[in-house]
């Protein structure tokens, strides 16, 4: 066993990776392993045509990119967990507080956080609530510890918008956040160090970011949606977005949905879209080292482009018609449409641009 994948296992048994995010860090090396393997492949193909030359350069740098690309992924993550906000061993002292606000003038959310995990669900009632679970670090006394806590933890309603702050790395904190149902026009939530999960709510507007971390989503609905995550995963279930924008630098993107406009860009990582409306307008998924793969409904139409560096394109829709393809050794350019005539100047379709350098694509019906 190799020394990086003891690394990650060791990591999964301390409890500081999920089984989930350890098995896609053990999935990324085997994919480097792999891409070692066609690097050399691709010195052979150097080797016996001559006029491939320039281009396998370029490839081998490819290459390179992906498996250095790869293994910072998982530098990062030991990295991640060796230099947090603190020492896991450091001693600390646990804090619990509950707030409750009247919710009939809040319509906005701001929370702007240091080292806090966030959960937010409906409510069961027409308040709002929260609790907050706590541990303040490298402080023994209790009394201390509140102190410490209750200064570095702010809550506050103005302006029909409930402020959350929290700006002290050392100091950990869960909120768990209740909310009524209704629909909340502008939310932002930010943290450096920590998870974001939302559940059942509406969110006109929203801006989800968090630097170490992941982001999920159940049930959700936004008019306007950008998410924004540095070493974690996104994961949208059963959504509806009319528009949404996914940035991530070293973790998957995973959206299942109805789907208006969708703009995903990913460094380290796959790409895996689920539209399940007829009627949805684009889908731009771009990935640098990784795979994509698009699900569409059977009776939906759509015109778009695929391409890749280095792996295989596969429009694997039975009635899809391919126009243009570009095949140059291992580059790979596809132009493809579906239930659109050629000679037609209609724009009622749903237009998709796939492209990654090196990863495969793969588009199919759901």
């Amino acid at each position: 066993m190799d020394e990086k994948r003891r690394r990650i296992l060791k990591l999964l048994e301390e409890g500081h990776v999920t089984a989930e995010e350890a098995d896609q860090l053990l999935e990324a090396l085997n994919d480097a392993n792999n891409s070692e393997n066609n690097q050399s492949k691709a010195e052979t193909i150097a080797d016996k045509e001559s006029e491939a030359e320039d281009f396998t350069k370029n490839l081998k740098k490819d290459l390179k990119n992906l498996t250095e690309g790869l293994f910072n992924m998982v530098d990062d993550t030991l990295q991640k967990v060796k230099s947090g906000p603190f020492e896991f061993n450091f001693k600390h002292t646990s804090v619990k507080r509950e707030f409750q606000f009247d919710s009939s003038d809040i319509t906005n959310l701001s929370l702007n956080l240091a080292s806090s995990s966030i959960e937010i669900f409906p409510s069961e009632n027409d308040e709002i609530s929260m609790d907050c679970r706590g541990k303040v670090y490298k402080e023994t006394n209790q009394e201390e510890a509140e102190k410490k806590f209750d200064q570095s933890f702010q809550v506050s309603v103005n302006d029909q918008t409930l402020h959350i702050e929290q700006d002290r790395k050392y100091i950990m904190v869960e909120i768990t956040l209740y909310l009524p149902k209704k629909i909340y026009h502008d939310v932002s939530i930010k943290t450096i160090n920590g998870s974001i999960y939302l559940r059942n709510h509406h969110f006109e507007a929203a801006r989800i970011s968090t630097v170490n971390g992941s982001v999920k989503a159940n049930k959700f609905k936004s008019e306007a949606l950008y998410v924004d995550t540095k070493h974690g995963s996104v994961r949208l279930d059963d959504v509806q977005l009319s528009k949404a924008k996914i940035d991530t630098t070293t973790g998957a993107a995973f959206i299942d949905g109805e789907i208006g406009h969708l703009k995903t860009n990913v460094i380290t990582g796959s790409i895996r879209a689920y539209v399940r409306n007829s009627d949805a307008g684009d889908a731009d998924l771009h990935a640098t080292t990784g795979s994509i793969q698009l699900y569409v409904p059977e009776d939906i139409r759509l015109h778009g482009h695929a391409s890749t560096t280095v792996s295989s394109v596969d429009i694997n829709l039975p009635d899809a018609n391919v126009d243009t393809e570009s095949d140059q050794i291992m580059k790979k350019f596809i132009r493809f449409n579906k239930g659109i005539d050629k000679d037609s100047e209609e724009t009622d379709y749903f237009d998709v641009d796939l492209s990654t350098k090196t990863g495969s694509i793969r588009v199919s019906n759901l």
